[in-house]
C-alpha cells in the first residue's frame, strides 16, 4: 500500500494565518516571494523527519498537523513537536545506522541530484544512504593508531608504542599488584581472628538480608504488576461509556415499545381501510356508468322502417320506379336510424348489469346496500380518513425503524469494544449487568492488592524485576535485623582489641590515627577495588576499540557487495525503467555508478550521460533508494519539490516533468512548490488528465 500525505493543516506560519490542504496524486503550490511557500516546506520537513541540522531551518513558528494514510490501519498525525517521526517508524537499516529519509524525499531548490559534486552521485554519496560509512569514519577517527594495531594474547596484549592508554594501563596495573600483596597479608594475618568470623557472619547475614530485600522488592515488583494490571482491565470497561450505552438501551427499549403500539394502530387503520382502493375506483365507475346512461328509446323505428320497406316493393312492383328509389332510400335511413336505437338500448342494457354488479360486490363487501352513489361517497370518505392515517403511519414506522436499526448498531458496536468470552451474555441488559459485577469485582480485588503493596513500604525506583531464589517472608526479615544487631554490638566490643597493625594499614590508606579498624580496613579494600575497576575500565576500553576498529575493517569489505545488491535490486531497477525507458540497472566500478542499457550490451558513466538523462536516472536513483530504506517493497511513497526544476532550461524542464507525471502514474504522490510562472502552467497542463487526482493552490 502506498503511502501518502492525506492532509495538511497549518495556522499562524509565517506569512501563512491559514492553510489546509488535502493532496491528490500529482499536487502544485504556487505563490510569489513572501507568500510562505519556504514555511511550508520547513513545516513539513519539521513534522516528519528527525535529521534537522542538515537543512538551515529557520526557528519554529506556527502550528498544525499532517497527516499520513498507508503506514497502518488509521491514518498517523505528525507535527513538529511529534516525539516520534516518520523515518522512526520505518525503523533502522539492518546495519543499525539510522538512514536520512528527509534527504531522499525532500528536494529544496536545485538538489535534484543525490550529490552536489560535478557529475552526479558516486559511490561515497550511495553510501551514505546505504550504509552509514560516514558514521563509522567518524567512530574510527577516535580510535588511536597504538590501539589499532596493538596485538592481544592469552594473558596479555603487545603494544607496538607504549602510549596513551595502553602506557596508563601498565602504569594502573603496577600499583594493582603493590595493593593485592598488601590485601593477602592483611587477610592472611586476619582471616582466623574473632573479627574476621563476626565480619563473615555478619556478610553472610547481610547477604541473607539482601536476598530477603530482593524478594521483598520483586514481591513488591510484583504486587506493582498485579495493580497496574487491575488499572487496564478497569480501564477497559469504560464507565462513562457503560453509562452511556445503558441510557441508550432505555431509550431504544422505550421507542421499540412505542413503535409496537403505533404498529398496531397502523393495523387497525389498514384493516378499517382495507377496501379503500376497490371502494375509489368503485364511486368513479358508478358516477360514469349513471352518467352515460340514456332513457328507454320507444319501439316506433323499426315499425316505420317496416312499412316504407313495404311501401317500396308495393311501389316497385306497380313499376313507379322513381317514386319507388325515393320511397326505398328513406326505408333505407330509417332500418339505419332502427339500428342505432338498437344498439342504445343494448348498451344501456350493459350498463345496467355493470351497476348491479357493482353494487352486488358493495353489498358482498361492506354488508350493505350502496342505495346511490351518495351512499358510495359517504363510505369512501370515511374510509379515506382511516387510509390517510395508516399511510402516515406506515411512512413513520419505516422512518422510525430506520432510526431504531441505527441505535441497535451503535449499541451492538459500543459494545462490541467489550470482551464477553468468558461469559456470552445475550441481551444488552444481561451484558451491562455483567460488565458492572466485573467492574466492582476488579476494583474490589485491586484494592485488596494495593493494601498489600503500601505494607511493604517499597518504593518503585528500588523494584527488582527478575525473580529471586527465595520468596518473601516477613517473619525471616524480623529475624535476620535482630542478628546482625547482635553481631554488631560483638565487632565493637572485639574492634577495641585489635590496634597492632593499625600503623602499617595507615601508611597506604593516609588515614588519619584515630580512624576505626573497620573504616581502615574498608578504605583499604576501597582503594584495591577502584583501582581493580579503573584496570578494567581501561582495559575493557582498549578492547573495545580494537574490536570496533575491527569490525568497521569487516564491514567496508562487505561494502562493494552491499553497494551493488542494493543498485541492482528490483527497488532501484523499477524505477529506473520506468523514468528513463532504457536503461534496467545499475553497479558500481571503482568508485563510479555504471549504467547499464536495455540492450545488455551498452554502459554508460553516469558522469558520461547528457544533463536531462542523469537527471531521470538520479531522480530514479533517489526513488528506489528511499523505497528500500524505508522498507515498502517498492510500494510508492510521496516526494516533496521545492522548486527543484528552477534552474533548469524549459526542454529540461519538460523532461523533468515528464518524468514526475511517469511517477504519479506510478502512485507516487508529489507535491511541488513553486514561485514561476511557467512551471505553474506545465503543471496545469500535465496536470489535467489526472482530473481530482491533480490539486493546485496558490499562496494569497
Amino acid at each position: 500500500m502506498s503511502v501518502r500525505i492525506k492532509e495538511m493543516v497549518v495556522q499562524d506560519l509565517g506569512p501563512v494565518t491559514s492553510f489546509r490542504l488535502k493532496p491528490g496524486i500529482l499536487n502544485l503550490i504556487y505563490g510569489h516571494n513572501e507568500k510562505g511557500k519556504t514555511h511550508l516546506v520547513e513545516f513539513l520537513i519539521r513534522s516528519l523527519f528527525r535529521n534537522l541540522r542538515q537543512w538551515s531551518l529557520r526557528p519554529v513558528s506556527g502550528k498544525g498537523k499532517i497527516f499520513i494514510e498507508g503506514m497502518e490501519k488509521v491514518d498517523l498525525a505528525f507535527s513538529p513537536a511529534s516525539r516520534q517521526k516518520l523515518d522512526e517508524l520505518w525503523g533502522d537499516d539492518e546495519g543499525g545506522l539510522p538512514r536520512d529519509f528527509s534527504k531522499l524525499l525532500v528536494v529544496k531548490g536545485a538538489e535534484l541530484e543525490l550529490a552536489s559534486s560535478p557529475g552526479g552521485a558516486d559511490r561515497k554519496t550511495v553510501l551514505e544512504f546505504l550504509s552509514g560509512q560516514d558514521v563509522l569514519k567518524k567512530i574510527e577517527k577516535n580510535i588511536p593508531v597504538n590501539i589499532q594495531t596493538v596485538r592481544l594474547n592469552h594473558d596479555d596484549m603487545i603494544p607496538e608504542k607504549n602510549m596513551g592508554e595502553v602506557k596508563e594501563r601498565k602504569k594502573i596495573s603496577d600499583r594493582l599488584v603493590i595493593l593485592d600483596r598488601l590485601w593477602d597479608e592483611v587477610d592472611s594475618r586476619w582471616s582466623r581472628g574473632t573479627l574476621k568470623m563476626l565480619q563473615e557472619k555478619m556478610k553472610t547475614l547481610s547477604s541473607s538480608l539482601d536476598a530477603v530485600e530482593n524478594a521483598k522488592k520483586y514481591h513488591a515488583f510484583q504486587l506493582d504488576k498485579e495493580i497496574t494490571k487491575f488499572e487496564k482491565e478497569i480501564k477497559r470497561i469504560d464507565e462513562q461509556k457503560l453509562g452511556t450505552i445503558r441510557v441508550d438501551v432505555a431509550h431504544f427499549r422505550r421507542k421499540e415499545g412505542e413503535l409496537r403500539k403505533k404498529n398496531e394502530e397502523m393495523k387497525r387503520a389498514e384493516a378499517q381501510s382495507r377496501h379503500f382502493a376497490w371502494l375509489e375506483q368503485c364511486e368513479k365507475d358508478y358516477t360514469s356508468i349513471l352518467e352515460s346512461a340514456g332513457k328507454a328509446e320507444p319501439l316506433f323505428l323499426p315499425l316505420m322502417a317496416f312499412f316504407i320497406m313495404l311501401a317500396a316493393g308495393v311501389l316497385l312492383f306497380l313499376k313507379m320506379t322513381l317514386v319507388s328509389l325515393i320511397v326505398l332510400s328513406a326505408g333505407l335511413l330509417a332500418v339505419i336510424a332502427a339500428f342505432w336505437q338498437g344498439y342504445r338500448i343494448l348498451r344501456n342494457a350493459y350498463k345496467q348489469a355493470e351497476l348491479k354488479k357493482i353494487e352486488s360486490e358493495f353489498q358482498s363487501k361492506f354488508q350493505e346496500f350502496p342505495g346511490s352513489v351518495t351512499g358510495i361517497r359517504s363510505r369512501l370518505r370515511t374510509m379515506e380518513v382511516h387510509y390517510k392515517k395508516a399511510q402516515f403511519l406506515k411512512e413513520q414506522l419505516d422512518a422510525e425503524r430506520e432510526n431504531l436499526d441505527e441505535m441497535k448498531m451503535k449499541i451492538d458496536a459500543d459494545l462490541s469494544g467489550f470482551d464477553f468470552q468468558t461469559n456470552p451474555v445475550k441481551s444488552w441488559e444481561e451484558k451491562t449487568a455483567y460488565l458492572e459485577g466485573c467492574l466492582s469485582d476488579l476494583r474490589s480485588r485491586m484494592d485488596n492488592i494495593r493494601e498489600q503493596f503500601h505494607k511493604l513500604q517499597i518504593d518503585q525506583s528500588d523494584f527488582i524485576t527478575e525473580a529471586p531464589a527465595e520468596k518473601y517472608s516477613r517473619q525471616k526479615e524480623d529475624m535476620l535485623i535482630g542478628d546482625i544487631n547482635v553481631i554488631r554490638e560483638k565487632m565493637e566490643t572485639e574492634e577495641n582489641n585489635l590496634r597492632s597493625l593499625k600503623d602499617q594499614i595507615i601508611a597506604w590508606t593516609g588515614d588519619p590515627s584515630d580512624v576505626s579498624f573497620e573504616v581502615l580496613m574498608d578504605h583499604l579494600n576501597r582503594i584495591r577495588l577502584e583501582t581493580e575497576k579503573e584496570y578494567q575500565q581501561i582495559t575493557a576500553s582498549i578492547l573495545g576499540k580494537k574490536a570496533v576498529y575491527e569490525i568497521i575493517q569487516n564491514i567496508r569489505k562487505d561494502e562493494d557487495r552491499k553497494i551493488n545488491e542494493a543498485l541492482q535490486s528490483e527497488d532501484v531497477s523499477a524505477p529506473l525503467r520506468l523514468m528513463t525507458g532504457r536503461y534496467h540497472s545499475l553497479s558500481v566500478e571503482d568508485d563510479k555508478i555504471i549504467v547499464h542499457h536495455e540492450n545488455r550490451i551498452d554502459d554508460f558513466l553516469l558522469s558520461d550521460l547528457s544533463t536531462g538523462a542523469r537527471e531521470q536516472v538520479l531522480l530514479a536513483l533517489r526513488i528506489g533508494l528511499a523505497s528500500r530504506a524505508a522498507r515498502r517493497e517498492g510500494a510508492p511513497l510521496f516526494l516533496i519539490l521545492d522548486d527543484a526544476f528552477q534552474y533548469s532550461d524549459y526542454v529540461r524542464r519538460e523532461n523533468l516533468m515528464k518524468a514526475i507525471v511517469r511517477l504519479a502514474e506510478a502512485g507516487w504522490q508529489i507535491i511541488y512548490f513553486t514561485m514561476d510562472d511557467h512551471i505553474k502552467k506545465l503543471f496545469d497542463r500535465y496536470g489535467k488528465p489526472f482530473a481530482k487526482e491533480y490539486v493546485s493552490v496558490e499562496l494569497a
